[in-house]
């Protein structure tokens, strides 16, 4: 019977992992066309998350490469909707105050609200991060998974977008 339910967990969530992932992704085009009010500001805005994604897949084919145990599974593909979901606020964070009313320097967007979005990456690092010390393999890999997005993300918000915006 336990087989059985773990079966039809894994079975219900890759089934139902793709459809959240294309809803949750629709929601967060539409909420950024609409509040950045076209298309260039808001493409600047999702880099970081970008970065986020792909850090997590290029991750996971290194991991293979090198032999390690990190693969996609059906635990981290819960990852990916909340990567979503919460990953693009580092973009969306920086590219308002860049482009707000006031228009300041770059060294001070960074210097002010990269420290705001420095903090809130490294305080969601580590709580997903933490899952990385659990027994169960696949928390583990939910942990490993989220530290490479959101430290993809981090890397895009912090290091890319201020260059590009630059």
């Amino acid at each position: 019977a336990a087989k059985m339910v773990g079966f039809e967990l894994k079975e219900s969530l890759f089934r139902d992992m793709e459809w959240i992932s294309g809803a949750v992704t629709i929601l967060v085009v539409v909420m950024l066309l609409l509040a950045f009010r076209g298309p260039k500001r808001a493409l600047l805005a999702a880099m970081p998350l970008g970065f986020g994604l792909l850090f997590v897949l290029a991750g996971v084919a290194l991991s293979q490469r090198l032999g390690w145990d990190l693969a996609i599974n059906y635990v981290n593909l819960m990852i990916f909707p909340v990567l979503v979901g919460s990953g693009i606020d580092y973009g969306v964070y920086i590219v308002y105050d860049y482009c707000s009313d006031r228009r300041p320097a770059l060294s001070d967007v960074i210097a002010e609200t990269g420290r705001g979005v420095l903090l809130c990456a490294l305080t969601t690092l580590a709580g997903f991060g933490s899952m990385i010390w659990g027994s169960y393999t696949g928390l583990i890999s939910f942990g490993w998974t989220a530290i490479l997005g959101y430290s993809g993300a981090l890397f895009g918000a912090m290091i890319v977008l201020p260059a590009l915006l630059g």
